[in-house]
């Protein structure tokens, strides 16, 4: 009874730490929960303007892997139109951290070239990143009291405010609104509202729907996203 007792007394650890850990991705900034060990996103896109179709459908995917401990070490991107590939980038990255093992900094790499890095806060999360090459420029992230990032800020190298998108969320954690704002972040440009429709018993989501609505042009994009979750 001893051992029987034990071995659920771990089991119970396991799933409660499996969990309580979270990882916060570097490049969409969505949560997942659990002890993520890939994440293959594929989106479908199609966007009309007064119910005409403007641009040919195109297709998505992204692939990235995780380290035991929530950090991203890889990401595959595709992207398709008709068919066929226009798009195809391999990045590694590099995690740093300080004498005490918290997170604080990213290195996005492709072949040996450094393009973005990402700085975190104490409590593990992405408050800046920095672009290295082409436009250069900063993003500020802030975040709510439950760690959803509700503010995006985009900074040119003078420190110019470019735009910035606002975000709303469930109570669950997922986004439900994204308010864009160009011309120093100022100009409302853009809503996109999402609804989600299957999710894996992590709680994270499998399949999303996001519509797009561009309020000056009338042009409305309609996404679907699958998602596959492998975990340690």
């Amino acid at each position: 009874m001893i051992i029987k007792a034990s071995i659920l007394l771990l089991l119970c650890f396991s799933i409660t730490n499996s969990y309580a850990q979270k990882t916060i991705s570097v490049f969409n900034h969505e949560i997942v929960f659990g002890k993520v060990m890939q994440v293959t996103e594929t989106g479908y896109e199609n966007n009309r303007r007064l119910g005409k179709a403007i641009n040919a459908d195109s297709i998505d995917k992204q692939v990235s892997k995780y380290d035991i401990g929530g950090n991203i070490i890889e990401r595959v991107a595709y992207i398709a139109t008709n068919w066929k590939l226009q798009f195809y980038g391999r990045y590694n990255y590099l995690t740093k951290k300080d004498i005490g093992g918290n997170k604080v900094e990213i290195l996005m790499k492709q072949n040996d070239k450094e393009l973005e890095v990402y700085k975190f806060n104490e409590q593990g999360y992405l408050t800046e990143s920095n672009s290295k090459t082409g436009q250069l420029v900063k993003w500020l992230y802030h975040y709510d009291a439950s760690g959803n990032p509700i503010l995006i800020e985009c900074y040119d190298v003078e420190n110019n405010l470019l735009t910035r998108k606002k975000n709303k969320y469930n109570k669950t954690g997922n986004i439900i609104e994204e308010d864009s704002y160009t011309d120093g972040g100022t100009k409302f440009n853009s809503v996109t509202y999402y609804s989600y429709e299957a999710f894996d018993k992590m709680g994270n989501w499998l399949k999303r729907i996001s519509t797009n609505m561009i309020r000056s042009g009338g042009s409305r994009a309609v996404r679907i996203s699958d998602r596959q979750i492998l975990y340690y």
